[in-house]
This record gives structure tokens, C-alpha cells and sequence, in this order.
């Protein structure tokens, strides 16, 4: 009898899981298809130059990372450029949360058997709940009065885990949550042994996340390298053979980066300027607010408060350490480095540091659940009440936020 409620809650958890992604997958095309037409300017997005290249009409801008343009290409033989565009997004965006609600609800399962506790349809369908809100969530602001007077907007500057107006970072997302959970996973038990299909996830996942856009790919390969090497040097070269088997592992996307990154890093750009990687702390951040201090307190408030009630942790739980690694990456490389030329006010590293927002969002999201199942305490209590309530500020910005684009408002005011 037990077997068969198991078996019906698993089949009406599922039925659900499909209904909330149809109907995100279905709200999101509208948008993304807007963006696509643009409505004479309405709906800002980098979509133009995106669909031009598909045709073969855009020659100002290169963009080295084609896997999101071939699917579009492939899509424009059956429908209009714009709609393939569309479609072509959408899916990729669709396939990052059901990526994603893999890994959290096996996550959950997990927490919810060592709590000693059953894991009924209510939570399953909350858990889909769940993960469907950490794609809507965004930087705070005030939604009705909120202007552009003395540096203050909603996005510029602050930025969001979800920037829905650029469709090269919705592209690598599902690859880089592939890339998130099994990097902090090799990360933990590398040294002792992992097998051959952990290695080649890890490894595929990073190379298509380069080839959908190296921005995520940047920042991790980053953090692999620094914590190889600390390790290196702390076991004295002994785990040399090992850590070997990690590095080849990232191969693949570092040279795929080399090649990507080889016009920045040579030459001159498409306007005749010097190219390069120039380092000036703060100076491109500095560009979009007035305030960067204030700007990422805004951007990542509920990560932090997580971050600030569960410091120890780091130590201890692998994914929640490797998410804080991702956004420190991201945060550095953001505030040190830009590309020189007309490329400089693009800040094009800010697209790293969103990457790191949003596995900070999403460990935060992990760690806040299992602390709502473990905590028994008064204090525990009330923490974890503080830690939703901020999480819910994001999730109400994040909302308003997505409805001001969908409106056809500008989301970079």
C-alpha cells in the first residue's frame, strides 16, 4: 500500500513539475520573442546584433562562443529569424531550470531521509516551487521610486543573478549548474578518488558552457586553479597525479577560451583601438554606480545574510564553499579588470560576477533549507524567519522586475 502511494505521488509531483515548467517556458517565449521583434526599441536587449549574425548581416561584433547561434540557425530554416531567436533561448533558459531542479530536488530528498522525516507530494511540489523562484529573483530596489538621480537604478550597477535581457548568459546557465555541482563535488573528493563519468560530466559540462559563453567559465577555471595549487603545495606535490587528472579536465574549455579570448587579448578591435585586458580597480563598476559598497549589499543581501549566519559552514559543506569561491571570482575579476577600447563601458566582466551571484543565491537557497529541516532552537528559528524574509524581498524585486521588461520597459534604468 505504501508503494503505491509512493508510486501515485511520484507521478502527480511530476505532473506538476511539467505544468510549472510549461507555463515558465510559455511566459518566458513572450518575452524573449518581444525582445526579439523589439516593438521599435521597447523591449532593450542584446537580441538585434544576436539575430543579424545569424543571417550572416552582423560584421561589428564577434561572438567566438556559437552554440546558442547554431541552434538559432537551425531553427531559422523552419521559422522567422526573430522567432528561432526566441525559441532558441527559450529552450536553453527552460533546460537551466529543469537542470537545476535535478540537482535541488535529490538535494532535498536527501536532507528531508536525515531529518528522519517523510518526503510527501507537498514538499516535492514546493521544492518545484522553489526552484522556479531562484529564476525570478533579483537585486533589491524600491519598485515605484526608484530613478537614475545620483547613481541609484534598479540594475545598472547592482546587477542581478538573472539578467533576463541577455540571452549568451541564459545560453551557458544550464551547462555552468552541470559545471557548479560537479565541480564542488570533484573538488571535495578528487584527491581520494572519483570515477571516469564524474570526470567526463565535469569535464563536458565546462567545455559547452565556453562554447555557449566563456563568462562562467572564466571565473570557475579561475578558482580551479588557485585551490589546485594551494592543495598542491599543502600535500607537498603528493597529490600531483590527481590533481593531473583535475586539470585535464578543464583543458578542453581553457583552450577553447585561449581561442575566444585571442582577439581581446591582440590587435586592435572592430573600431580601430588598441585591444587588451587592462587592470584599474573599481573604474568600470564605477561607471554604473556611485556606490559599490551599496550596490552589491542591494545585489546580494540574502546570500550574505546566509553567508554572515552560517560562516563556519564553508569549512564543512563543499557546494556552499564552492558558490562563495564562484562569486568572489566573479567579484575580482569584475572590479580589477576590463577590456580596453569602446568595449570598456560595456563592462563585459560584470557577466562573471552575475554568474557568481546566482550560485550564491542558489547555495544560500540550499543552505536556508536545510536549516529550515535541521533547526530546532529558538535562535535557529528566528534566523531562518530572517533568511526567508530577505529571500522573499528578492523574490518581490525580482517579480516586479521581470514584469517591468515584460512591459517593455528599459531594465538597464
Amino acid at each position: 500500500m505504501a508503494k503505491k502511494k509512493s508510486i501515485a505521488a511520484d507521478h502527480y509531483g511530476k505532473l506538476f513539475q511539467y505544468f510549472l515548467l510549461a507555463a515558465y517556458t510559455a511566459v518566458m517565449f513572450v518575452l524573449f520573442y518581444r525582445q526579439c521583434v523589439g516593438y521599435g526599441g521597447d523591449y532593450w536587449s542584446d537580441m538585434g546584433p544576436y539575430i543579424l549574425t545569424i543571417q550572416g548581416l552582423e560584421d561589428r561584433f564577434s561572438y567566438p562562443y556559437p552554440l546558442m547561434f547554431a541552434l538559432a540557425w537551425v531553427l531559422a530554416r523552419i521559422c522567422t529569424p526573430e522567432c528561432a531567436m526566441a525559441i532558441a533561448v527559450t529552450l536553453l533558459n527552460t533546460l537551466s531550470v529543469w537542470m537545476t531542479d535535478r540537482y535541488l530536488l535529490r538535494f532535498i530528498r536527501a536532507r528531508v531521509a536525515a531529518a528522519g522525516e517523510e518526503m510527501t507530494p507537498w514538499r516535492e511540489g514546493m521544492t518545484h516551487v522553489l526552484v522556479l523562484s531562484l529564476f525570478f529573483v533579483s537585486m533589491l530596489y524600491l519598485p515605484y521610486s526608484v530613478s537614475t538621480a545620483g547613481g541609484i537604478s534598479r540594475c545598472m550597477g547592482t546587477y542581478t543573478p538573472n539578467p533576463l535581457w541577455n540571452a549568451t548568459y541564459l545560453a551557458t546557465r544550464p551547462f555552468s549548474v552541470v559545471s557548479f555541482f560537479a565541480g564542488a563535488d570533484l573538488l571535495e573528493k578528487y584527491e581520494r578518488g572519483a570515477s571516469l563519468r564524474e570526470y567526463l560530466i565535469f569535464a563536458v559540462s565546462l567545455f559547452l558552457g565556453a562554447l555557449a559563453k566563456p563568462s562562467f567559465t572564466l571565473i570557475a577555471a579561475a578558482v580551479y586553479a588557485v585551490v589546485l595549487l594551494y592543495r598542491f603545495f599543502k600535500s607537498r606535490g603528493r597529490n600531483l597525479i590527481k590533481s593531473l587528472y583535475f586539470g585535464f579536465c578543464v583543458l578542453p574549455a581553457g583552450f577553447l577560451m585561449l581561442y575566444q579570448f585571442f582577439g581581446v587579448f591582440s590587435g586592435t578591435n572592430s573600431a580601430g583601438e588598441e585591444s587588451g585586458i587592462g587592470i584599474a580597480p573599481g573604474a568600470v563598476w564605477s561607471l554604473f554606480t556611485d556606490n559599490i559598497f551599496r550596490s552589491v549589499l542591494l545585489g546580494c543581501a540574502f546570500p550574505l545574510l546566509v553567508l554572515l549566519l552560517n560562516i563556519k559552514r564553508l569549512k564543512t559543506v563543499s557546494w556552499f564553499r564552492h558558490a562563495w569561491q564562484l562569486w568572489l571570482s566573479g567579484f575580482l575579476m569584475f572590479f580589477f579588470l576590463y577590456e580596453k577600447g569602446f568595449r570598456m563601458s560595456h563592462g563585459n566582466f560584470a557577466w562573471g560576477y552575475m554568474h557568481g551571484m546566482f550560485f550564491a543565491f542558489l547555495a544560500g537557497l540550499m543552505m536556508l533549507v536545510k536549516n529550515t529541516l535541521e533547526a530546532r532552537l529558538k535562535k535557529e528559528k528566528c534566523a531562518v524567519c530572517l533568511e526567508w524574509l530577505f529571500y522573499a524581498a528578492h523574490l518581490v524585486c525580482g517579480v516586479h522586475f521581470f514584469l517591468y521588461m515584460l512591459a517593455g520597459q528599459d531594465p538597464l534604468v
